[in-house]
């Protein structure tokens, strides 16, 4: 940041899933409130993104993805996955990841209600969240386009899920 905006970057009280970065200018603030706006529901990708060169349009697809995504690797078949309350915000991912001709899918992950996460015994109350998924071949070009090696995701969680992709073919595990 300091070469960028010629300011110091602070950051406070990191946890595992967010940190709190400060910076001494209401106009770095202004400028990305407008843009990019404020809260988990209400995040977006403004149009102009997809104006950007390609290069930085990976570099703001992997930083999302490094924070609110993940790799799952069925079978060695790499998935990106990305999570969000704010569709808005997967729209404008979508479309990013579309001008740079990489396939991807938008779908509801949940509806909104009460739930239990694993290994908590608290009701939690959750928002309507969404999935963007980059399957098979697009996933393993988008993973090599952003510089990771084939290992990132043949290290990956692996997924217990009921549905994988072999190349261009999916599957489903039918009871």
């Amino acid at each position: 940041c300091r070469r960028l905006l010629n300011r110091e970057v602070t950051v406070a009280h990191p946890t595992r899933s967010a940190s709190e970065f400060l910076l001494s200018s209401q106009s770095v603030f202004d400028f990305l409130v407008w843009h990019f706006g404020t809260g988990a529901a209400d995040k977006c990708l403004p149009a102009w993104t997809l104006r950007l060169p390609n290069q930085l349009k990976l570099r703001l697809f992997e930083g999302y993805w490094r924070v609110d995504g993940c790799v799952i690797a069925p079978r060695d078949t790499p998935t990106i996955d990305c999570v969000s309350v704010s569709r808005a915000l997967l729209e404008g991912m979508q479309a990013l990841l579309s001008s740079l001709r990489v396939v991807s899918a938008l779908k509801p992950l949940r509806g909104a209600g009460a739930a239990r996460f694993p290994g908590h015994k608290r009701l939690y109350t959750t928002k309507t969240a969404w999935s963007l998924t980059v399957v098979g071949s697009e996933a393993r070009v988008l993973v090599h386009r952003l510089g990771y090696p084939t290992a990132h995701y043949r290290n990956a969680r692996r997924s217990t899920g009921s549905v994988w992709f072999d190349g261009l073919w999916g599957y489903a595990r039918v009871r």
